[in-house]
């Protein structure tokens, strides 16, 4: 998948379009983010792919993090939290697999739980937006949007879950 969401990035780049001129099934938002980045490297295809490297290392740890903070949020508990957190290392490859390159999937799971993490601290414009490039990021992304409107309307009501939707 690295490769191909690459591939496409670059060649977006270069005049191409997406679904004209390469045709993959996924959704846009990660093309667009790896055509970001060919776009910041300026052609040098080595930093292009250590701008990705470090993306999904980004999005990696803040996975992790975002896991315990949504863990201390419900719990209060210091070392549940850096359990919770910490239990993604519990994955194989977990921390490899960004090494390879572009992941959707990464960025799926942060901005989902970036999501959910700003509809509990009361920010339903942020929330609609990051559950909006969760979804964008890969199609099982759909489920969260659907919590965070939950989450909206449970705890604010109507008012707040019209941010969420209108934003999203």
């Amino acid at each position: 998948d690295a490769g191909i969401f690459q591939h496409i990035g670059w060649l977006i780049t270069h005049g191409g379009q997406l679904y004209v001129d390469a045709w993959e099934p996924k959704l846009p938002l990660p093309f667009e983010t790896t055509a970001l980045l060919s776009l910041l490297s300026g052609g040098d295809m080595y930093l292009y792919q250590l701008l990705n490297i470090t993306l999904m290392a980004l999005a990696s740890v803040g996975s992790i993090v975002l896991v315990a903070l949504l863990t201390h949020h419900i719990t209060h508990n210091e070392v549940a939290s850096v359990l919770a957190g910490s239990s993604l290392l519990l994955l194989p490859g977990y921390l490899i697999r960004p090494a390879y390159g572009f992941k959707a999937k990464y960025m799926l799971l942060f901005f989902g739980l970036l999501a959910i993490y700003m509809i509990l601290n009361e920010h339903p414009i942020l929330s609609g937006a990051a559950a909006a490039m969760s979804v964008g990021s890969y199609q099982l992304g759909v489920i969260f949007p659907l919590v965070v409107v939950g989450l909206a309307w449970h705890r604010w009501g109507p008012r707040a879950t019209e941010k969420v939707v209108v934003t999203g």
